[in-house]
């Protein structure tokens, strides 16, 4: 049942992989990067209406990149699968001079065997020393994940050392993480939080860089939840509505809350402790909104909701059931009137797509809206009050894929 639901979990997560970009914005919600399907790594002045090259096109890049936390940089990296060998590399970019470095390509195995490039995401730690890569192959899910079939390799790279090493202690908790869209990096820097398969359900644990793991002690109700979600999804695997609307998940403190359908989830990695809160009134008012609007309006299902930091309005990402090419819509809502509602995007979500479409930036002003028409993707830029402040062309929709 619980390894069903990680195997849905990456059906939903799979940040870096296809040719859909994660755009980052920059800490002063006036820029943001992506990358185009042309494999280029680009900078976007809201602003300005002015862009500028972070790494140049090429064979297919990273699909999230770093941004750094204390210095002004952006990495990103590139991972190549084989059956006999695996390599990787890190390249940073300054955001003062756009000088670009790269580390020295590690390899692991034969080092003449064919490599395939995969899809990478990367997340810098809170003091910006290490950066987290997470590079999942491009191809199809395994049937059941397990700790002997793992889907994805995780690599650590430390800026002072320049050294780059596979990740041997437990894999951090990327399929979760992704799917809240926040690092995995613990906020002091110490660690991670990881997950462990076991026969009987997930076991979350705090991971410390000497390799000391200590297992996060769920509450019964966060425990009931868990396992409420498991089996609705193995009875409907197919089924996206006991996920909607995905969850932006925040740090606090040591702290990493998010809410669901279930409450409000918060895994206190100091007290090492696992708690589900109920929903605050406006919370699960907006939600019984949400859940009666999709209801009437079936097949369309709400996947993803990000909110202004000012104003009465959100934005609701939705999909239609049912239909091959995925077809979705981004609406902006009356946060108060659930029956306010107006279409301001209608495309498609690419097939091998991420799990957030909305993107709000630091300050809350804007918000970042990734789809594609069949042809081309696009990232839309979308202000408090519905109207588009501008439209950015990632490139023609091509099969990721490559070799190094």
């Amino acid at each position: 049942m619980f390894k069903t639901l990680l195997y849905f979990c990456l059906l939903m997560a799979l940040a870096g992989c296809g040719p859909v970009s994660q755009p980052v914005w920059n800490h002063d919600s006036r820029s943001f990067f992506y990358t185009q399907t042309d494999g280029a790594i680009l900078q976007y002045d809201v602003e300005k209406r002015a862009t500028r090259t972070m790494l140049p096109a090429g064979e297919p890049r990273p699909r999230r990149i770093a941004l750094g936390t204390s210095v002004p940089k952006v990495s990103f990296a590139q991972v190549a699968f084989g059956d006999r060998a695996q390599a990787a590399q890190v390249g940073v970019n300054s955001l003062l001079d756009g000088q670009r470095a790269w580390s020295k390509l590690e390899v692991w195995g034969d080092t003449n065997a064919r490599r395939e490039l995969a899809g990478t995401a990367c997340y810098h730690s809170p003091k910006g020393n290490r950066i987290l890569i997470w590079s999942q192959q491009l191809k199809p899910v395994p049937e059941l994940i397990t700790s002997a079939t793992p889907f994805g390799v995780f690599f650590v790279y430390d800026a002072h050392s320049n050294e780059l090493v596979q990740l041997k202690t437990t894999p951090p908790a990327m399929p979760l993480l992704q799917m809240i869209n926040v690092s995995p990096f613990l906020p002091d820097g110490s660690g991670y939080l990881g997950l462990k398969l076991t026969d009987d359900e997930p076991l979350l644990v705090t991971v410390t860089w000497d390799g000391w793991e200590t297992p996060l002690e769920l509450t019964s109700e966060l425990r009931a939840a868990i396992r409420t979600l498991a089996g609705e999804i193995s009875e409907r695997r197919t089924s996206l509505d006991v996920l909607y609307p995905l969850p932006q998940g925040a740090w606090s403190g040591k702290t990493l809350s998010f809410s669901a359908r279930s409450g409000i989830v918060n895994l206190d990695t100091g007290t090492h402790r696992g708690t589900l809160e109920p929903l605050s009134d406006q919370q699960q008012a907006e939600l019984d909104g949400i859940i009666q609007a999709d209801k009437a309006d079936f097949p369309w299902m709400t996947l993803q909701v990000a909110r202004f930091s000012s104003g009465p309005y959100s934005l609701h990402f939705r999909q239609q059931r049912g239909k091959e090419n995925y077809p979705a819509r981004v609406e902006l809502v009356d946060s108060h009137q659930q029956q306010r509602r107006r279409v301001l995007v209608e495309a498609l979500i690419a097939e091998e797509s991420l799990c957030h479409y909305l993107h709000p930036s630091p300050d809350g002003k804007l918000v970042l809206a990734c789809l594609h028409d069949g042809y081309r993707q696009s990232i839309h830029v979308i202000q408090p009050d519905g109207e588009i402040l501008v439209k950015v062309d990632a490139g023609p929709c091509i099969q990721a894929g490559g070799k190094r």
